[in-house]
């Protein structure tokens, strides 16, 4: 009996033994994942029931998942995952949905409208918690939510709405484009989300004076034919804002459209890497991290019901510059769209973040800024073109290097006159009497009927041709005492030397402006006295408005001009299209003096680095935005000349550049 317990008492003794062996050699581990589940100590389920796998659907999903690891919730540590997607099949989708509610996951998630709709059906009785993002308008989607930022909703449901900004966009594209008058849209009509985004869409084109037309579509196999048909009725632009169905074959939109040349503008951010145009809708991957907030919220513990639904839509630009030299017709992105682009792709189709290379700008001055200040910029001009934003773009980066960045401790209100004159002082009379601490004018009208109209603010000018011409001052040292600035004035002698040796027979060149511009004036004359040196004949035509351009570009050509030159005229620039069109048929070529104009139908370009201009305007405006006094400072001309030439246009008008002039290039 005693050798019986002896051998129990023994085995008993390795036991513990052993077992205190393997606790200590298991010590490490037991220590690490005690930090990896900070929140948890059981593995938690959760379920994502996602309509396909669209690029808006992964940013949502690496949105709400990366909130959720920053939360404590790892997937594969303390969270199980479980990704649901039909790929954009209902039937499938129904079924998966059923799958989920007896699936014992204690959050579902659903993304997009049609399955919030699928997953909140399915529910109906069994009330799992239900989470969802990637949703047009909550309320009217029929699962129980009466009204935003309210409890009035399913105690189990929550989760964020995001209302795209249609209206907001179709602003923006009547403003880059004035003549837009109809604009095409395919939407599938058993989409609630798609029918809510076009009813705001025939609502604001009815206020813009916009025909909206719309080609309805059941299945993603028909939206080709959809846009086809659009274009045969004459639409200037499509638009897409939310459609399920279009996004998942976006792709036949944007070929449509392309070989349209028409533009997409869409409410979808990431079309315009496709193909489109632009993009001005929601970061969805911020959208996703503020769903991971709610994710988490509930999982540490938070009653659902306590949740309420509410609307985020986080803007989000991207620009398509490539496709904007394409087009048709002529759109121009505005300085405001510039600056809130997040992504840019350029004409080699570069992907670039807006933000402006300032390598070559490496003169500082001493300028006291004030860390506690935010200093705010009063922006003119005369209407969006791509000179003004090469001027910003200059202006920008220096001022960056200043110590002046826009988002951190300065801003811009920006107003432009839409290529009107009588509507300049208006804006001299509203940036006068703001809060603004300094007043930024671009071009030579404006300067005259904001900048030196100008009682309360101080001013800096540039993208001006001739200050003294424009009656800023007699000399550069002797001016208004309460402005500054830049002059460019264009190289015309080398316009019309560079201009003769690609033509070397030319006799007649011709030239059209508005006599109400002193800058265009100013250039002209100086235009009439070189031509009489080089003897060659200037024959002139007046444009009092841009609707006067093609009649006077007629005129130029029924006089057999051999060449159109331009004389830095703002009202010409705005018509440049028109007036290309018409020396395009008559074979005539076209020699312009800004760079930013030469992809449209130019020949080639002699004139000035306008972003140049914009970075020397930098200088002066910090200075005054630091308490010096504009009286103080000279006037500088800067003039960095500019040579460009089209290949395209030249082979139309069988004319080769020279060796000679190909070597001035730059």
């Amino acid at each position: 009996m005693s050798e019986t317990i002896k051998r129990i008492g023994l085995s008993i003794g390795l036991i513990i033994i052993c077992s205190a062996l393997l606790l200590w050699s298991d010590r490490h581990n037991y220590h690490n994942s005690s930090k990896l589940i900070p929140k948890v100590s059981n593995i938690t389920s959760i379920a994502v029931l996602q309509l396909n796998s669209s690029p808006v659907v992964q940013d949502i999903n690496m949105g709400i998942f990366n909130m959720l690891e920053a939360k404590g919730f790892v997937d594969g540590g303390n969270l199980a995952v479980k990704i649901y997607n039909p790929e954009n099949d209902l039937p499938t989708a129904n079924l998966m949905a059923q799958k989920i509610i007896s699936g014992n996951y204690r959050v579902a998630i659903s993304i997009t409208t049609l399955m919030l709709q699928t997953l909140a059906n399915a529910n109906r009785s069994s009330h799992v918690t239900h989470v969802f993002g990637g949703v047009t308008s909550p309320v009217i989607s029929g699962v129980g939510i009466n009204a935003l930022d309210s409890l009035d909703k399913p105690a189990y449901l929550t989760g964020i709405g995001t209302m795209p900004p249609v209206k907001e966009i179709f602003k923006i594209a009547k403003q880059l484009n004035p003549k837009l008058e109809k604009v095409g849209v395919v939407w599938n009509t058993a989409e609630i989300n798609s029918e809510f985004a076009t009813k705001q869409a025939r609502e604001i084109s009815t206020e813009l004076g916009i025909t909206l037309i719309e080609a309805p579509i059941e299945q993603t196999k028909d939206i080709r034919e959809a846009a086809q048909s659009l274009v045969a009725r004459g639409i200037d632009a499509i638009w897409t804002g939310g459609d399920a169905t279009v996004n998942t074959n976006i792709h036949a939109l944007i070929e449509v459209a392309n070989t349209a040349k028409i533009p997409l503008f869409s409410n979808y951010y990431g079309h315009s890497k496709e193909g489109g145009l632009f993009d001005y809708g929601s970061d969805y991957n911020e959208v996703g991290k503020q769903v991971g907030v709610i994710i988490a919220d509930i999982l540490n513990g938070k009653d659902p019901s306590t949740i309420a639904v509410q609307n985020y839509t986080p803007e989000k630009v991207i620009l398509n510059e490539q496709v904007r030299k394409s087009l048709r017709d002529r759109w121009v992105f505005t300085p405001d769209l510039y600056k809130k682009a997040q992504l840019i792709i350029d004409e080699t189709s570069k992907v670039n973040s807006n933000t402006t290379e300032i390598s070559s700008l490496t003169k500082t001055l001493s300028i006291n800024i004030d860390p506690n200040k935010h200093y705010k910029i009063g922006l003119a001009y005369f209407a969006p073109e791509p000179g003004i934003d090469s001027v910003l773009a200059g202006l920008n980066a220096k001022l960056k290097l200043l110590g002046l960045e826009e988002g951190k401790n300065l801003s811009f209100k920006t107003m432009h006159a839409q290529g009107e004159i009588a509507q300049i002082s208006t804006l001299g009379q509203v940036l006068d009497s703001s809060d603004v601490d300094a007043i930024l004018t671009l071009t030579t009208p404006v300067l005259q009927g904001v900048g030196m109209m100008a009682k309360h603010k101080p001013v800096v000018f540039t993208y001006v041709t001739d200050p003294i011409a424009a009656g800023a001052g007699t000399s550069f040292t002797e001016h208004l005492p309460n402005l500054t600035g830049i002059g460019s004035f264009p190289p015309i002698d080398d316009m019309l030397t560079v201009t003769q040796k690609v033509l070397p027979k030319i006799h007649k060149i011709g030239t059209l402006y508005n006599p109400s511009e002193v800058n265009s004036v100013k250039v002209a004359s100086v235009m009439r006295d070189l031509c009489k040196q080089k003897g060659l004949e200037l024959i002139e035509a007046p444009i009092n408005t841009t609707a006067d351009a093609v009649q006077a570009a007629q005129s130029l050509a029924a006089q057999n001009v051999e060449a159109i030159l331009s004389v830095s005229d703002n009202t010409m620039y705005q018509a440049l299209d028109a007036i290309t069109n018409v020396a395009t048929k008559n074979h005539i070529p076209v020699v312009l003096d800004q760079p930013e104009f030469i992809s449209h139908e130019a020949l080639m370009v002699v004139g000035v680095d306008y972003k140049e201009s914009g970075t020397s305007a930098a200088e002066p405006l910090a200075q005054i935005l630091t308490g010096t006094n504009p009286a103080s400072i000279p006037f500088r001309n800067v003039s960095k000349k500019v040579i460009l030439l089209n290949d395209k246009v030249a082979k139309n008008l069988n004319i080769v550049f020279p060796d000679e002039v190909r070597g001035m290039v730059k």
